[in-house]
């Protein structure tokens, strides 16, 4: 029976750990990022109100400036808003005959920005992979 060891050496835990590094710096900066773009999102202004399923027009302000991401650990980034009437205006209320319907705010401007985002993350692996 024919048995392979594979052990990992310094030279590759510097590899894993330049990695490591570079997830973890670019969790931050996702997450700056993502509150970037949605606040910016968030920013058209009231008059007109906005229709059904597009996204709330600014009244006050108030939606925008309670949306936030925030990174979780080096693999995560959560998106959130502290607004108390967020939920509603995303997931939308009551029945389809008499309820109001949703105007999602938080999901379709990452899908439109997926490149930009992914990049974040691509740009802080590449540089710590050039570290020394």
């Amino acid at each position: 029976m024919a048995t392979i060891t594979v052990k990992l050496t310094d030279k590759h835990k510097d590899v894993l750990g330049r990695i490591r590094r570079g997830r973890r710096r670019s969790m931050p900066k996702l997450a700056a990022k993502i509150t970037a773009v949605l606040r910016k999102s968030l920013n058209t202004p009231y008059p007109p109100a906005s229709v059904p399923p597009n996204k709330p027009h600014r009244r006050t302000g108030n939606l925008r400036d309670k949306t936030f991401a925030k990174a979780v650990n080096q693999y995560s980034v959560r998106v959130y808003s502290q607004a108390h009437y967020s939920s509603f205006m995303e997931e939308g209320w009551g029945d389809r005959r008499d309820g109001k319907a949703a105007r999602p705010f938080l999901l379709q401007p990452l899908i439109d920005k997926r490149l930009e985002l992914r990049d974040i993350i691509k740009n802080e692996l590449q540089s710590s992979m050039r570290e020394a």
